[in-house]
Parts: structure tokens; sequence; C-alpha cells
């Protein structure tokens, strides 16, 4: 179960990085655009771009199209993301683990937020105030 849930961890700090970025700008949507992009020359990022952790070694941390350097904000929110939620996995049992993974997705997306923009989002709040409720419910304490 941990390598699961350290796969998963992965692939959603993937999203949240797209999250963090596209959130406090007014620019983006979370859906808009579909694709991730090179912030710098706007180019399309091929699937094999957009593997967590492994493109940004294999790339050096640059760009495949421009060299832009890559925030090194990418590979620690992956990293700190699959971290997290192989660590619930092995402490607490499969719904409680589910329910602090939430918790922890809305506290990464609100730290990193915050130390770039100085910013809380609400959708950080909400999502650590879902997982606390999910927490207390498969907890039995409530």
């Amino acid at each position: 179960m941990p390598v699961i849930f350290f796969l998963l961890g992965l692939v959603f700090g993937s999203f949240f990085n797209a999250v963090i970025f596209r959130l406090p700008r007014k620019e983006y949507s979370i859906n808009k655009p579909r694709r991730s992009i090179c912030p710098k020359c706007k180019h399309v990022l091929s699937w094999k771009d957009n593997i967590p952790l492994i493109s940004y070694l294999l790339l050096k941390g640059k760009c495949r199209y421009c060299g832009a350097k890559i925030p090194l904000r990418y590979p620690i929110v992956e990293g700190l993301t699959a971290l997290l939620f192989t660590v619930n996995s092995l402490f607490f049992p499969l719904q409680q683990a589910i329910a602090l993974c939430v918790i922890v997705s809305g506290l990464i997306i609100s730290s990193f937020i915050d130390l770039e923009h100085y910013l809380i989002p609400d959708t950080g709040i909400v999502l650590v105030g879902i997982g606390a409720a999910l927490y207390s419910f498969f907890s039995h304490q409530f």
C-alpha cells in the first residue's frame, strides 16, 4: 500500500504544482490551459516532460524548449507530497490515511502559495476542513 500512496503522491504533487502556479494568477484557471506549459516560452509540454521528479532530473531543472530554469519548488512539492502520503499510509488505517492526505493536500497548496504570494487561498482551507471532517468521521470522533 505505501508504494501506491507514494505514486499517488507524486501524481497529486505534480497537479498541486499546477494549482500553486495557476490559482493566484488571474490570467490562468485550473483547467486552462489544459496541458502544462513552460511559464517562460509558453510551449506546451509533452507527457515525457511531465513525469513527476524524473523529468526535472532528466532535464536538469531546465525547459527542454527554451532552456529556462524550472523553479526548485516543482520537485520539492512533488517529493514532499509523495513522502507525506506514504507516511500517512504507513501509520494510519486506510480511511484515516486518505483523510489525512486531503488535509496534507490543502496545507501544501496553501503553504506554497503563501510562500510566493503572501496569500492563503480558500481552496486550501476548504480542503483542510473536508479532510478534518472525513478524519473525524472515519475515527468515529464526532
